[in-house]
């Protein structure tokens, strides 16, 4: 049986949000919006080991989080998201499946999740996106030119890959330019593949997002 990890990092702070409290424990729906990230993935599968990145002095919240699944793990972040992956990692040694999703993402489906998994079995990565709407233009110093938007994704989490290829990729040296796993994967020499994700599955960094999941609950979408 192929086992599988999810990697949830939740080291954000409030300052977007213009908050005291980390956005990953503003209120949703009654509950924290990690609380609710972290059910709709134990229900996806309940064997899944889920791996909870927090910032160290936010780790006492675990207390509220840990009756979700009795396959939880909690780990302090580091500095990035890319030495708090690492940290994630030593916990998914005897996996062969891993993902990384982030903690304000509660709206992923399961038809997503399932699909990032699929395409990392088979191809070695599963990286969800959606088509890009709005007009584009490519801005470097003063100058700018328009972009073909049919060439331009959108990027989701989670982010599923092959554990080997996972591991061997975060042994490299940390680069700026790291923004997400698939990026770190594509830097070691391992293409990435993409698959279609779904659009309720927002980020939750502003105001404005925490208004839109709170329309989108209101308005019948399950967390």
């Amino acid at each position: 049986m192929t086992k599988r990890a999810m990697i949830v990092v939740a080291g954000g702070s409030g300052k977007r949000m213009a908050s005291s409290i980390p956005k990953q424990f503003l209120d949703l729906a009654g509950k924290s919006i990690l609380f609710n990230t972290l059910s709709s993935l134990a229900a996806f599968d309940p064997e899944m080991l889920l791996v909870v990145v927090l910032p160290e002095p936010e780790l006492i919240r675990k207390k509220d989080l840990e009756h979700i699944s009795s396959r939880m793990i909690f780990c302090a972040g580091g500095s990035t998201r890319f030495h708090s992956v690492k940290n994630g990692l030593e916990h998914c040694r005897e996996m062969d499946l891993i993902g990384i999703h982030d903690g304000v993402r509660p709206f992923v489906s399961h038809e997503t999740v399932n699909a990032a998994f699929s395409s990392a079995e088979e191809r070695g990565s599963g990286i969800p996106f959606l088509p890009v709407k709005q007009s584009l233009r490519w801005k470097e110093g003063s100058n700018n030119r328009a972009l073909n938007r049919a060439n331009v994704v959108s990027i989701q989490t989670p982010q599923c890959f092959r554990a080997s290829q996972l591991f061997a990729a975060f042994e490299q040296e940390y680069d700026e330019l790291f923004t997400d796993d698939a990026n770190v994967v594509e830097h070691s020499g391992e293409p990435v593949f993409l698959i279609e994700g779904n659009p309720e599955n927002i980020k939750i960094t502003t105001p404005l997002d925490l208004v839109l999941a709170r329309d989108l609950i209101e308005k019948g979408w399950k967390v």
